[in-house]
């Protein structure tokens, strides 16, 4: 059980460095005090009067507003320069908000000595974190925040070295962990990496320890269970576990000098890793001319992992091994890839990746065919044809061209090809299946009628406004007949994709409010998309629709929607509506940038889309992150919302008496 006080206690030591070596610098650089000083004073002040406050003074209301006053008044003075520096401004609020939190809301308790030494294994890890998310997003001078990543890491492994020590498991641990330090050093130096993928990596291992700890401090209801379990049997955290570990991996591998052409800071390597694997397709490095192959191979892979799943890809090899799943990892399969029934695990894997690889396939074939047709060599026309077909069927928007498809815009051919690649993947293996059936008119699934109903107007309406609106803006050096397949290709695309054909500086207004509103919207459940989802929005419109009526039941195609879907769909719209305001806010307080192309970059992130206006551009390395963080929402964030309402048990109590509200 994680407690205050160790935590506490822990983070003041992960941090301590960075407070030293701020202040200590403040004599020779006082702009230093204003963008790193002012926010560890804070913290610390904070950690500080928390450690004072003990557990007999925690419940009196002024320890809380001494804590909280002291907090305010240790980061306010960030707000003097957030005219200038609109970053720090932001991790002011940020720290107040998370201070806030931490004082009101976390609970306090006597853990056991292993639950003691967890608690303080977290918080050296958030203080580590904290000190080298400073670093990385530049908020400290290069040599200063290098030497404080470096104390801060040195202090939060010597706290793990003696937490692992003290649960009575350092051989194992320990031994792991020297190895790891001896050999990341020499063999990161030997490919000449840079000293901040070290510090990088070395954090890395730290986060890793911490999740040892954490998972020591779990009950034990099972002798036989692996430390990994309370993750893996909890279908929102697996999701969530295995995308930011995926993300952190790539992030590491893209920095590699083998992976570019030319030296690339950390933080771009991870917002590529990020949206690569969360297949959303912003990029702040042109994919085409800043990596080398290698790192164009790593970015594919990371495509096809985050397209899919590594769950996905873990279960596969199992089954091809001939494995028995474990009961916890067959439940949290079956609701990851949404299987009610645990029996059909095998064969839902299986239909996912035969129509995966298959349509990959035929993609790349006529795309290669295509290219090849055009001129392009052999060997490059099939690189070319793979990376996009993997990347427009996992919807991830990455191209091997500058201009995306610009260059592509007068062929129909390649860009039917990737359309059709966007839509199978956008509406999901269990549609895909369908098809054949709806087309001949066979009975199909209430989920398939509406998703493919939903589609086929989400494709058309946009399209035709986009041939209207568009013909004196993007569309006027096309012909008729490419504007109509421009106008088509634009509607399936933006929605998840990312991928375009015109040049989105001479959009429409009201082209890029309905694109707006598309990215909102996203694909269907059980696909490589993003957004609230397709039945989302059906689900909302037929809710309308029945209380025009004055009905009391919402009907479609001759069932009864449960009551209970209804408030998921209405929570996930919800939730995502207020995710997008606070986001644009964020990039309107850090960024400057005008409010339309913030609130575009936003949904595009959230969406998992990868359009841009030229968003991307303007992001200072404080904006990457909140993209980032944005992206990794956004392909998680409804999904593990679904979860986690569905694994709540409905709660009981007495029946309320029933009245009346007005609205509207």
């Amino acid at each position: 059980m994680l407690t205050r006080p160790s935590m506490s206690r822990a983070l003041l030591r992960a941090g301590a460095p960075s407070f030293v070596l701020a202040w200590g610098s403040t004599f020779f650089a006082p702009r230093l005090l204003s963008e790193i000083g002012s926010i560890w004073v804070g913290i610390i002040a904070a950690l500080v009067i928390w450690m004072l406050t003990s557990a007999r003074l925690w419940q009196r209301s002024w320890a809380r507003a001494l804590s909280l006053g002291t907090t305010f008044i240790g980061l306010a003075p960030t707000l003097l320069v957030s005219a200038t520096r609109p970053g720090p401004a932001f991790l002011w609020a940020l720290g107040f908000l998370l201070g806030g939190y931490w004082l009101l809301w976390l609970q306090e308790s006597e853990p056991p000595d292993r639950g003691r030494w967890a608690s303080t294994a977290v918080g050296a890890s958030l203080g580590m974190v904290a000190v080298w998310l400073s670093e990385v997003i530049a908020v400290a001078p290069p040599t200063l925040g290098m030497s404080v990543v470096g104390a801060s890491i040195l202090a939060a492994l010597a706290l793990m070295g003696h937490c692992l020590w003290r649960c009575g498991q350092a051989p194992r641990e320990l031994a792991g962990l020297g190895v790891v330090l001896a050999l990341t050093g020499p063999l990161l130096l030997a490919v000449g990496a840079s000293v901040s993928l070290a510090m990088s990596l070395w954090a890395l291992v730290v986060i890793l320890l911490t999740l040892r700890l954490w998972a020591l401090d779990r009950p034990v209801t099972d002798p036989e269970a692996h430390w990994w379990e309370p993750v893996a049997a909890n279908p929102a955290r697996l999701l969530a576990a295995t995308f930011l570990a995926t993300c952190m991996v790539g992030g590491l591998f893209l920095a590699i000098p083998q992976a570019s052409t030319h030296s690339i800071d950390l933080i771009d390597a991870f917002f590529t890793a990020v949206s690569a694997t969360c297949v959303t397709g912003l990029v702040v490095l042109d994919t085409a001319s800043d990596f080398s192959t290698v790192g164009q191979l790593i970015i594919l892979a990371l495509i096809q992992i985050g397209g899919l799943g590594i769950m996905t890809f873990s279960t596969a090899a199992f089954l091809i091994l001939g494995k028995r799943l474990s009961m916890r990892h067959e439940g949290a399969i079956a609701q990851l890839i949404g299987e009610r029934d645990r029996g059909q695990i095998t064969d839902a894997l299986r239909l996912i990746l035969i129509v995966t690889f298959a349509s990959e396939a035929l993609g790349a074939l006529i795309l290669s065919t295509l290219w090849w047709l055009e001129g392009l060599s052999p060997s490059r026309a099939l690189w070319e044809g793979i990376f996009t077909a993997i990347s427009a069927f996992c919807n991830a928007g990455f191209a091997l061209r500058s201009d995306s498809l610009v260059s592509a815009q007068n062929n129909p051919a390649i860009l039917m090809t990737v359309g059709a690649l966007i839509a199978v993947g956008g509406l999901g293996p269990a549609v895909v299946a369908s098809l054949p059936r709806w087309w001949r008119g066979r009975s199909t699934s209430l989920h398939v009628r509406i998703v493919l109903t939903t589609s086929v107007l989400l494709w058309g309406l946009p399209a035709i406004f986009f041939f209207f609106s568009e013909a004196a803006h993007s569309f006027e050096n096309l012909t008729l007949f490419d504007r109509i397949f421009n106008a088509l290709f634009q509607s399936i695309t933006l929605r998840t994709a990312g991928f375009n054909s015109v040049d989105f500086t001479l959009l429409h207004p009201g082209s890029v409010l309905i694109m707006i509103i598309a990215m909102f919207i996203g694909g269907s459940p059980g696909s490589t998309a993003g957004g609230i989802k397709t039945t989302t929005l059906a689900l909302l419109f037929l809710v309308v629709k029945s209380a025009l009526a004055n009905q009391s039941e919402v009907e479609a195609f001759g069932y009864r929607i449960p009551q209970q879907t209804i408030f998921r769909s209405a929570a996930i719209a919800t939730v995502g509506a207020m995710v997008g305001v606070v986001m644009t806010l964020a990039l309107l307080i850090t960024q400057h940038m005008p409010f339309m192309v913030a609130i575009f970059e936003t949904l595009s992130a959230l969406g998992t889309v990868g359009l841009s206006i030229g968003g991307t551009a303007m992001l200072d390395n404080v904006g990457k992150i909140i993209v980032m963080l944005a992206m990794f929402i956004g392909r998680i964030g409804p999904l593990t919302l679904f979860l986690l309402l569905a694994s709540r048990p409905p709660r009981a109590g007495w029946n309320r008496p029933t009245r009346g509200l007005p609205v509207g």
